[in-house]
C-alpha cells in the first residue's frame, strides 16, 4: 500500500519542482502574435532590479523642450530632460516601486542627464540621446508624490537606458 502512494507522489512531486524553475518571460507581447522572450534578452534586463525602481521597455512619445532648472550646474538647465513616454512592457519590480505600470500607459519622465547624448563622468559609458520614437529599455526610479516637496502628481526619474534598434516601419 505504501508502494503505491510512493508511485504517485514521487513523479506529482517531480512535476512541481520541474515547474518552479521555468524562466520567465515578457508578457506584454501575449495577444500580439509576437513570440514569447525570456526577460533577460538584454544585459539590464539581466541584473537584479533595485529597490524602489521598475525595469520597463518604453518609447519616448514627446520632449518637454522647457528647461527645468536655474542651477548652471545641472545639465537641465541648458538641456531638455523631461519626457512624455508609453511603456511598452514592465520587465520586474523592485522591492517597494509603489506604483504597479501597465504596457501602453503614457507617463512624464525626467532625464537627469538629459536626453541629449551625455559622456557620464563617474562612468565609463556614455548615453547615446533619445529622441521622439526611440526605444529604450531603463529602471524607472518614484513612485508615490512627496507631500514635503509638494508634489501633486507622480515623479519618475532615469538614470541611465539602453537604446534599442528602431522598429521597422511597414506601409
Amino acid at each position: 500500500m505504501a508502494s503505491r502512494g510512493a508511485i504517485i507522489f514521487y513523479p506529482l512531486f517531480a512535476t512541481l519542482l520541474a515547474s518552479c524553475s521555468a524562466p520567465h518571460t515578457d508578457r506584454s507581447a501575449q495577444g500580439s502574435g509576437a513570440a514569447m522572450k525570456p526577460t533577460s534578452q538584454t544585459s539590464l534586463s539581466a541584473e537584479q532590479i533595485p529597490p524602489s525602481q521598475c525595469r520597463i521597455r518604453a518609447t519616448i512619445l514627446s520632449i518637454d523642450s522647457t528647461l527645468i532648472s536655474s542651477d548652471t550646474s545641472n545639465p537641465c538647465s541648458r538641456l531638455p530632460c523631461r519626457a512624455n513616454i508609453r511603456v511598452d512592457s514592465v520587465l520586474g519590480y523592485g522591492a517597494g516601486f509603489d506604483r504597479p505600470l501597465a504596457p501602453g500607459e503614457s507617463i512624464l519622465v525626467t532625464f537627469a542627464f538629459t536626453l541629449s547624448p551625455a559622456k557620464l563622468d563617474s562612468q565609463k559609458d556614455s548615453l547615446p540621446g533619445l529622441q521622439v520614437g526611440s526605444i529604450f529599455t531603463a529602471n524607472l526610479l518614484g513612485g508615490s508624490p512627496s507631500p514635503a516637496a509638494n508634489q501633486q502628481d507622480q515623479s519618475f526619474l532615469i538614470y541611465s537606458y539602453q537604446t534599442s534598434p528602431p522598429t521597422p516601419h511597414y506601409k
